[in-house]
């Protein structure tokens, strides 16, 4: 069946496919590189099992390999709009990650978080005008009194905090990468107003001529770049993370810089 009866489920993508791996073949060289080595280091590892920060900054190192490597794949499908909501959670988990390997008091912080998660579930779940709450049978809320009770006599004296996307990052001195790229990328996240404006073409006279739907080609690049940027930075925290030599992520860098400046060349000319 074709794109226009299947959408990116129809056979046609695997055409869209090859002819976007073929017109950015040298930046799809390096993110396919870049994946490639990005694994070779995940066994390369050596995790102490009762490191908690070396467990959890490796977990998070996963979710920001599995992110890109979705990202890619829709990239290369032209779904750059879904891509970059991929990108974002790339970039949130490299946030905590970077926070959690420069302090083991962040890591601590971030995995006792998850109380104020589970807090907010049961507060949903005690207001009566919620949908969940009708959900749950009477004989059940002795036992969620309870543990809401528990939860914040919990969060209350051993302080937790919420865990927040802005603080990791300004701790972890990536700031400048939240304010731009991070907020930017919520938009696509969040289906914002501009954002799904990429579906509606408009004509001259400011009308709308359609609303539709199909294979983005220009917005790959920044697409690649975003997602290839993050994974080299999450490299370099388990680079100084783990003390290991990481020989060819130089080389991966320069590769990116020198297409970097290419592209962005592209850009200004057209």
């Amino acid at each position: 069946m074709s794109f226009d009866n299947e959408g990116f489920l129809s056979e046609d993508t695997l055409k869209f496919r090859a002819q976007n791996r073929e017109r950015y073949a040298n930046l799809f060289s390096l993110t396919d590189d870049l994946n490639r080595y990005a694994h070779r280091v995940k066994f390369s590892i050596n995790i102490h099992s009762r490191d908690l920060q070396e467990v959890i900054c490796s977990c998070l190192f996963l979710r920001v390999l599995n992110s890109y490597a979705a990202s890619v794949r829709l990239a290369e499908l032209g779904m750059c709009h879904d891509a970059e909501a991929l990108c974002r959670v790339a970039l949130e988990a490299l946030f905590f990650m970077k926070n959690c390997a420069e302090d083991r008091e962040a890591t601590i912080a971030y995995v006792k978080s998850d109380q104020q998660d589970r807090l907010k579930l049961l507060n949903v779940m005690k207001d009566k005008s919620s949908s969940l709450h009708e959900l749950i049978r009477s004989g059940q809320f002795t036992e969620i009194d309870a543990l809401h009770e528990l939860l914040k006599k919990e969060i209350e004296e051993e302080k937790i905090a919420e865990r927040k996307a802005w603080e990791a990052a300004s701790k972890a001195k990536l700031a400048g990468v939240y304010d731009y790229a991070y907020r930017m990328l919520s938009q696509s996240v969040h289906s914002s107003p501009r954002s799904i404006s990429r579906y509606v073409e408009m004509d001259e006279d400011g009308e709308v001529r359609q609303v539709y739907s199909t294979p983005e080609k220009d917005s790959i690049p920044l697409t690649l770049f975003t997602s290839a940027s993050t994974l080299m930075m999450s490299l370099m925290v388990m680079r100084d993370l783990f003390k290991v030599e990481m020989p060819e992520l130089e080389g991966l860098g320069e590769r990116f810089q020198m297409l970097d400046k290419e592209y962005s060349k592209e850009r200004r000319q057209d």
